[in-house]
């Protein structure tokens, strides 16, 4: 019997809990001091760049629980199956944080960002740039 993309998500759900205590204490037995307060951002980009994370590794899949938990504890929202199927995210846990713009925050791309670009402030200018997106202006002449 096939699993859904529907019982994967719950299971996903199910299970972040766990997930992101276990990931927490783990690096923080390593000396980053990560929780959910804003300040944790730097700390968790710093963790991912200076142990070359990589998206094969377990850290990673925990890395983006833990990074989608502590965007959730800072701009809200809640994680969503993203069902439309002309998005990046589709299929894909995303959170839904009422942006005026609809945008969602996908942990899982963004902290493969992170890993691809190898530079730090990156998950900072990432986060401000779906929180705070820029109205372009274009004028047609």
């Amino acid at each position: 019997m096939k699993i859904t993309e529907n019982e994967k998500f719950e299971n996903f759900i199910f299970h972040l809990d766990e997930i992101v205590q276990n990931f927490i204490k783990r690096i923080n037995s390593k000396g980053y001091d990560i929780d959910f307060e804003k300040n944790s951002i730097e700390k968790f980009e710093k963790y991912i760049l200076e142990n070359n994370i990589k998206v094969e590794d377990n850290d990673y899949y925990d890395g983006a629980c833990y990074l989608g938990e502590l965007f959730r504890h800072i701009y809200g929202g809640n994680w969503i199956l993203d069902t439309n199927k002309k998005s990046i995210f589709f299929n894909k846990p995303v959170i839904d944080y009422g942006s005026e713009s609809g945008v969602l925050f996908s942990s899982f791309n963004t902290l493969q960002a992170i890993i691809i670009k190898q530079q730090s402030g990156t998950l900072e200018k990432i986060i401000e740039s779906n929180t705070n997106p820029k109205k372009i202006d274009i004028n047609f002449k």
